[in-house]
């Protein structure tokens, strides 16, 4: 049996792999903040079952980078947590790509190491939007 082999940007159901990060954030609502995404930004995310995400950016009054909604992909592969999405800075968009290692895992937290080293912080707040 040949082993997999994984496109960059492959698409993948959660349920085709067999992924205890996959399980953990599928359908669920978190929080998420990582120094990749600015001083004191972070955000709110539902992360759907079909590899889809929803979250809502916070920032600090004066940041230059507005509040906004945010449309954007994930999927797992190994331990490896891809986030994809798209954002407003200013006048242009910005796509972003950006692979996360997961280091640590909890029923409600998880922690990771994304490619320039910078850890992210997943913080469960709730099992879905309707329970706040």
């Amino acid at each position: 049996q040949r082993p997999l082999a994984w496109p960059r940007r492959h698409k993948v159901a959660p349920a085709e792999i067999p992924s205890p990060t996959a399980l953990r954030l599928s359908g669920g609502l978190w929080k998420v903040s990582a120094e990749t995404l600015g001083s004191g930004r972070f955000f709110i995310a539902e992360f759907l079952q079909g590899n889809d995400f929803t979250a809502t950016l916070h920032v600090r009054p004066d940041d230059v980078i507005r509040a906004q909604v945010i449309q954007g992909t994930w999927h797992v592969v190994g331990s490896v947590l891809f986030l994809e999405w798209v954002w407003e800075q200013g006048d242009a968009s910005y796509r972003e790509h950006i692979p996360i290692q997961i280091r640590e895992m909890a029923v409600d937290h998880l922690q990771g190491l994304d490619k320039w080293r910078n850890h992210w912080d997943f913080e469960g707040l709730s099992d879905s939007p309707a329970d706040d």
